[in-house]
This record gives structure tokens, sequence and C-alpha cells, in this order.
């Protein structure tokens, strides 16, 4: 399966896995908020904040029925939705794409490529992330999108570390992670060190 990940497919063929992935998780994501009782149980137990990976929105879509700050920890989202939703600048003239293989110095050709490849990356976005907006509007009763939902999200913990990427503006509320790892049943932690105290004024 690992190699399969980087063997070349056809593009059509990886949208419809996309599709497939997004759907199984669709449909978890309906059955948990279907479950009046855990709901319910979520509502009286008066938590202070939602701690989650965002690659998927039901924690989000959770998080905002609660009325509830949300920390995210992640790597990074597909097609740099991160960097949409906070309203970071990422123009694809200057800031390289994933796999693309291209630096910050790119021929008019790699940049040419570098926007083909935002665009590819918006059209998997769409399908990867389009299927929860009936889901949002139907469970919080009023339309809102994913990267909206994604743009109230209190702070953000970022994997990043800019030794081995590229450089870009980050938002006050986006912390990069970089201090000394370590591994516990494949979810990276970070061992205790202090914390910036504007990021723990969540709102």
């Amino acid at each position: 399966m690992g190699h399969r990940s980087f063997t070349p497919h056809p593009f059509l063929e990886k949208l419809s896995k996309i599709a497939n992935f997004t759907s199984m998780f669709l449909d978890s994501c309906k059955r948990l908020l279907s479950d009046k009782e855990l709901i319910q149980y979520l509502e009286g137990s008066k938590f202070d904040a939602i701690f989650m990976d965002p690659f998927f929105p039901c924690g989000q879509i959770v998080a905002e029925h609660l009325s509830l700050p949300s920390v995210y920890f992640l790597r990074g989202l597909p097609c740099s939705l991160e960097f949409q939703a906070m309203m970071c600048p990422s123009p694809p003239s200057y800031v390289p794409r994933f796999f693309t293989r291209s630096t910050d110095r790119m021929s008019f050709w790699q940049r040419l490529g570098n926007f083909l490849a935002t665009m590819g990356s918006s059209l998997a976005c769409s399908v990867l992330y389009s299927p929860y907006d009936p889901l949002i509007q139907e469970f919080l009763q009023r339309e809102a999108t994913v990267p909206e939902l994604f743009s109230h999200a209190a702070v953000w913990l970022m994997k990043y570390d800019f030794v081995f990427e590229y450089p870009r503006p980050l938002m006050p509320n986006m912390v990069l992670q970089k201090k000394k790892l370590f591994f516990f049943s494949s979810f990276p932690c970070l061992f205790p060190f202090p914390f910036p105290f504007s990021c723990l004024q969540l709102p």
C-alpha cells in the first residue's frame, strides 16, 4: 500500500479514490452528528476547548455547535487549505506547491506548472470537502463552508520547520512546533516547553 501511494496513477482515478475516501469519512461524520445521546453528553460536559486534527471537518462542526474554541494540531491540509482559511499570502508564482519539486526560484515554465498544480489541488479539495456543506447546513442550521469553519480555529499548532521547508507568512495564532519530537503509537508528541502567553488567551 505504501508503494502504491507513490506510484503514478491517472488523474481521474486519483479523483475517484479521493471521492471514495471522502464518502467513508462523511458517513462516519453523519453517524456521529446524528447520535443525539453523544451530542447531549458533549453539550452537558462543559469542555473548555476541543483539540483535534482538522484533516476532516467533523470535529470543527462539533466545536461550532458547542461554541468552543478549537486547537488544531496538524502537518498541513490538502491544497494548503490552512493558508486559505487563515488568509495567509501564498501566491503560486512564488510559493512552490507540494510534489512539484520546485524551489522559491522558479523559471516561467516552473511557475506555470506551479499554477496548474494549484488549480488541480483546488479541484481535488472541492471533491474532498464540498459534500460536507449540506451536512454543515443541516446540523448548524446555517450556511457555511469548510474553509469558513476552519478560519474560526483559535490556535493552529503547525508541525513545520522552516529549516526543511520554504518559509512562508504565518498568522499570529499559527504556532510552529519544531521542538524535540518523540513518537508514541505513531502520534508525534512534544516534550514540555513554555507556551507563548498570547496563545493561551483563547476567545
